[in-house]
């Protein structure tokens, strides 16, 4: 999954939103424009820390 820098940076408001943190009208506009917010934030969260484990298995297997 390869995210964009504006998508990366909506995620991270996705899950602030998430924990009760409240959003600006820019972070809110980000979110929506970034499409990601279709999705349920777990889903995100799976997601990017099966990525994470795909990155760091590569890594391993090429030393």
């Amino acid at each position: 999954m390869k995210l964009t820098n504006d998508q990366f940076e909506a995620l991270a408001y996705i899950f602030e939103r998430e924990n009760g943190n409240e959003k600006s009208d820019y972070e809110k506009e980000l979110i929506t424009e970034s499409g990601l917010d279709d999705f349920e934030p777990e889903f995100w969260k799976e997601m990017l820390f099966a990525d994470l484990k795909m990155e760091f298995m590569t890594i391993r297997l090429t030393e």
